[in-house]
């Protein structure tokens, strides 16, 4: 600066003031603001990776809450050993095997009328007529003003009864209709009558509304639908077809629910610490994500809590149960959950309830007994997630400094441009003063040069 002020002067050319009072104010600014750029650009990226952390902490309770919900994993499924029957679980059946035999389904009335050249052909030249249409035992007479087999069938669905009338084409060509009525509703009670002058049109019953009959633990029992929700209690039995002889339908512990829930809590657990390893290794320029909590205590000692979580005792243990490794789940050396299905499967088997139990802390009678190991860990997840929790707070410690870090950068700015006033002010009185010496110069050389010798040169 000294220099370029210097051949400034020597070159009897003017000073630029408001360019040199900006390289020194520059020249002061740029390394205060790199390092608070550096500091906001650190608070941002632990931001970021506190909110990777928080939502991977959310992603895990939502498999832990599957974990600890007793409710959905003391389930009942019921199976048919034969395809006549398909049961359903409905409730909360006790666990079981029942005898069954189907000898016949619940049907409904099915009456077909004599042909007819047209569906619009008159029955009866065209004058109306009375029919009787009884359902199950209930009789309703009908004026038919359309004497077409079209216009009974309009009359008797408009007429709000179980029963439902089509106008079917019975030959290919066309040439020949029939009336088909069928109640709505199947059992001996729905049937379904129709009684009209048989010389205007007469009906054929091709199916007769009758009872299911089944042979339930030995016992026939009769019903008026195919759909049974009474002879096992929180079972639904929807009966398909006659069957061949006796078969069984059983009622066993859905322990699915459970080995899918245990599995979903590794692999939950496992992308969990995979995110933490990213977040905990060596930084790397091409992602400034990796290694971002890699010196952050907070974030150690929040890892170290989920990683010891598995290894600890449930408060509502068993004599064989009182681990999550006792059930299969062990941790390997690379800090990852493995889950031996035969271990977890031979658990299930022997006492599914206290494997419910050692995880929800919930009894086979619905008796709370403690937390258990899964409600354990997401008590912890929820303590850690929440407002005042080591998440939460690190996220808003960095965000205040973020903010408090804006304003050192507005206030250096200020700061700057007053600086840059005071060089632009310096520098221009020195202008004036170099400009008034090169004046003086200029003035004192015009004089030297007209003063009066005398002697010259010849």
């Amino acid at each position: 600066m000294a220099v370029n002020l210097l051949t400034s002067l020597n070159s009897n050319s003017d000073i630029d003031p408001a360019s040199l009072a900006r390289q020194l104010a520059d020249a002061e600014k740029a390394p205060r603001e790199e390092r608070i750029n550096a500091k906001i650009a650190s608070s941002e990226l632990a931001i970021s990776a506190y909110g990777m952390v928080k939502s991977a902490l959310l992603t895990f309770q939502t498999s832990l809450s599957v974990l600890d919900d007793q409710s959905a994993l003391r389930t009942k499924a019921a199976t048919s050993s034969d395809s006549s029957v398909v049961p359903f679980v409905t409730g909360n059946p006790t666990t079981g095997s029942y005898t069954f035999e189907i000898d016949s389904l619940a049907t409904s009335t099915r009456l077909v009328s004599e042909s007819v050249a047209s569906q619009a052909a008159m029955l009866n030249g065209g004058a109306s007529f009375d029919i009787d249409v009884t359902v199950e035992g209930i009789t309703q007479t009908l004026t038919i003003t359309d004497d077409s087999i079209r216009g009974i069938a309009e009359a008797i669905n408009a007429a709000g009864l179980n029963v439902e009338a089509t106008v079917v084409q019975t030959a290919a060509d066309g040439s020949a209709f029939s009336l088909l009525v069928s109640g709505t509703g199947t059992g001996a009670d729905a049937a379904v009558s129709v009684s009209m002058d048989a010389s205007i049109l007469s009906f054929t019953e091709t199916q007769s509304a009758a009872d299911a009959e089944i042979v339930f633990n030995g016992v026939t029992v009769y019903r008026d639908d195919n759909v049974v929700t009474d002879l096992i209690d929180g079972v639904t039995l929807a009966l398909d077809s006659v069957s061949s002889g006796e078969f069984v339908v059983s009622v066993d512990d859905d322990t699915s629910l459970v080995s899918d829930a245990v599995s979903g809590f590794v692999a939950s657990f496992n992308e969990l610490m995979d995110l933490f390893d990213a977040l905990d290794g060596e930084p790397d320029t091409a992602d400034d994500l990796l290694g971002a909590l890699n010196a952050d205590a907070n974030f150690r000692r929040i890892r170290s809590k989920i990683e010891n979580k598995v290894m600890s005792v449930s408060d509502t243990a068993s004599t064989d149960l009182s681990y999550l490794s006792d059930i299969g789940i062990r941790m390997t050396r690379e800090g990852r959950l493995e889950l031996d299905d035969d271990v977890l499967s031979n658990a299930l088997i022997d006492d599914s309830d206290s494997v419910i139990t050692m995880l929800t802390g919930w009894d086979a009678d619905g008796v709370e007994q403690g937390e258990g190991a899964a409600g354990a860990y997401e008590d912890m997840l929820i303590e850690m997630l929440d407002l005042e929790g080591a998440i939460e707070t690190r996220i808003v410690l960095n965000e205040t400094q973020a903010r408090e870090l804006d304003l050192d950068l507005a206030e250096l700015e200020e700061r700057i441009e007053r600086i840059y006033e005071r060089y632009l002010m310096q520098f221009t009185i020195m202008n004036t003063l170099v400009s008034q010496l090169n004046a003086t110069k200029d003035s004192l050389i015009t004089q030297l040069e007209n003063l009066p010798f005398t002697r010259k040169n010849n």
